[in-house]
């Protein structure tokens, strides 16, 4: 089963491992795998941001991805997720589509969109969000796009007789 664990400092050397286990995620990007000490700084940063939320990935108590997710950004309605990882060597076994279900059942009441950012140029991240449901919603190119899927919306069913 699928755990999701608030990250606090001192998972910041798990974090780490993740990114080292992930290269092909920072290759995309064309840039390094962070180190140590700048893996350490991310958190910190994250943990000072009311709204942000940083979580590590269970599955059987391995770590085997992350959440890094902004409440009410960029609008007060919206959450933003801003990075979705799962383990190199965990991808393609459903974790990502677990993972993103588990965050939906717990959007805040207020929240009526999600949104996720692809960094640059990610064709497979695009594909992924796209059979969740989620469709192009902002250009922010070449550094981001977004896409966005309704949630917390009423059920309507047709006019009444």
């Amino acid at each position: 089963m699928l755990e999701a664990q608030p990250m606090a400092l001192q998972h910041a050397p798990l974090l780490h491992e993740l990114y080292v286990a992930t290269p092909a995620y920072f290759e995309t990007l064309g840039n390094a795998v962070p180190v140590p000490h700048e893996v350490t700084r991310e958190v910190e940063t994250a943990l000072f941001d009311d709204r942000r939320r940083l979580e590590l990935l269970l599955w059987d108590g391995r770590v085997i991805g992350c959440l890094d997710y902004k409440v009410s950004f960029p609008q007060a309605s919206d959450l933003t997720i801003n990075l979705l990882m799962i383990r190199g060597d965990c991808q393609a076994q459903g974790h990502g589509t677990r993972a993103l279900a588990h965050l939906l059942g717990r959007v805040p009441p207020h929240i009526s969109r999600v949104l996720a950012s692809v960094l640059g140029d990610n064709p497979r991240a695009v594909r992924f969000w796209e059979r969740q449901g989620f469709a192009f919603a902002i250009d922010a190119r070449p550094a981001v796009t977004w896409y966005g899927r309704r949630v917390n919306q009423p059920v309507t069913t047709g006019a009444a007789s």
